[in-house]
């Protein structure tokens, strides 16, 4: 397998996708269950579908702007299709991994021109079923593998050419407009311009201006609709935490990767060993390790950590097992490698997303289903699945975000808010074990005349 993508023809790209099809139909086929940020996304779509919704103004969410359009372009498109956008998520996956192994052609990354990368890329993600899952940051990636492309070419002519630096910084800005925490790539990308392209203070800035431009274009777009406030609010404040939700313990994370680390060792090992570098492919090695140091930074700020978390190391680690191969002078050996990592990581995805593992655990990722099925309900707490299956009254959607209201009642603001958003979704049951609800109450006739107290909930009276 590993000497059929190792020639360089475009045709081999049609057996890639044939080859990552087969990976993941099982999982096409037959799906572990719908995945929290996949809730997420679906509850966003059908509510900003509605016309009289507004983005954060009316849903309030640290969703991206970009990210929040594309959600409402696939409702509108799949509606409640789970199938359909996993679909359109394995053409995405199929792209950039087609489109890393032709970087590294272009670039002349490696001593061959190949498809591997792209092999090795595809394998990678196969690593999890919720790689599936079309989300902010499967979407954002596109944008720096895009950016990436740019930063080498930047290290490869260093070309006095402004048009490479200010794309470099749209590409990472668009990425952030999809999920704001990539926002950690920008400083990544400029030490590396600084240590390998001799960038001077006018390209930086230039890059820099390049990044700020398409937020600048979305702060007066909503300035416009007078919704600038609230923007900055939810998806520029609300997106940075430090409250990362592991909804896949670290443990898992580990067991799920440890073949991949395995070979990321040797491959570093086998590199400082072995590998003759020319000055430019030593300064791409260079930022490629740079790029995976920012990629643990992102982890941190990154606001739930799963498998598909882990998409933005799949350019610098398909590089390294790339010139792990590469370096292997048996080629039987080479292929046999190739193979174990294949059926290891398949082998892997498949036993755990079924829960045939035990050791990994999808407990937390995958959303249990509501307690009230096909009800208009309104969560007072962290128990987002509770919307699975049940319809959302409001928009106070993201408890992160909107617990402030909640805890703070005595502020005119937050009673007005509270009760806009009760009364133009009309719930008909409003969980609240923590009894926050009941100084809102106190203050509004009309709620206190709609609403019961019974145990935990509030349920609408019917007249």
């Amino acid at each position: 397998m590993l000497g059929y993508f190792r020639i360089n023809d475009p045709y081999r790209l049609f057996a890639l996708f044939v080859l990552m099809v087969l990976l993941f139909l099982p999982f096409l086929w037959n799906y572990p269950g719908l995945t929290m940020p996949e809730l997420r996304n679906l509850i966003l779509g059908a509510q900003l579908n509605n016309d009289a919704s507004m983005m954060y103004r009316d849903v309030m969410t640290s969703h991206a702007p970009l990210a929040a359009w594309a959600h409402l372009l696939f409702a509108k498109i799949f509606g409640d299709s789970i199938t359909a956008r996993h679909i359109l998520a394995l053409f995405i996956l199929f792209f950039q991994a087609a489109y890393l192994g032709i970087i590294f052609i272009v670039k002349k990354v490696f001593p061959e021109n190949t498809f591997i990368p792209s092999l090795i890329a595809v394998v990678l993600f196969s690593l999890s079923f919720d790689n599936l899952a079309l989300t902010d940051e499967l979407m954002g990636s596109c944008f720096l593998l895009f950016a990436l492309s740019f930063l080498f070419t930047e290290i490869e002519f260093r070309q006095p050419q402004d048009e490479t630096t200010f794309s470099l910084g749209v590409c990472v800005s668009i990425a952030t407009l999809f999920f704001l925490p990539y926002i950690v790539f920008l400083p990544a990308v400029i030490v590396a311009l600084i240590l390998f392209a001799r960038t001077n203070a006018r390209k930086l800035l230039l890059l820099v201006f390049g990044f700020l431009l398409p937020h600048i274009t979305t702060i007066t777009l909503h300035f416009l609709q007078d919704n600038h406030g609230a923007l900055w609010q939810y998806y520029y404040g609300g997106s940075f935490t430090m409250e990362t939700d592991a909804l896949v313990s670290v443990r898992s994370l580990l067991l799920l990767t440890v073949l991949p680390i395995c070979y990321i060792l040797v491959s570093v090992v086998m590199l400082n060993r072995l590998a003759r570098f020319s000055k430019y492919q030593l300064q791409l090695l260079q930022a490629i390790f740079i790029w995976i140091g920012f990629c643990f930074i992102f982890f941190i700020f990154s606001p739930d950590l799963r498998p598909q978390t882990l998409i933005v190391l799949v350019p610098g680690l398909t590089f390294l097992i790339t010139y792990f191969l590469l370096l292997i002078r048996r080629r039987k050996f080479a292929e046999i490698n190739t193979w174990i990592l294949l059926l290891g990581i398949v082998a892997m995805s498949w036993l755990s997303g079924w829960g045939l593992i035990s050791s990994v655990s999808y407990s937390r990722l995958v959303a249990a289903n509501s307690k009230y099925p096909g009800r208009s309900i309104l969560v007072l707490g962290p128990e987002f699945e509770q919307y699975h299956g049940a319809t959302p009254a409001t928009g106070l959607i993201q408890w992160r975000l909107v617990r402030d209201v909640f805890e703070q009642p005595d502020y005119y603001e937050n009673v007005g808010l509270v009760y806009k958003q009760i009364m133009s979704g009309k719930p008909e049951i409003i969980t609240d074990p923590q009894h926050l609800l009941e100084p809102f109450m106190a203050r509004s006739a009309e709620l206190t005349r709609m609403y019961r107290r019974d145990g935990d909930n509030y349920v609408r009276i019917k007249f």
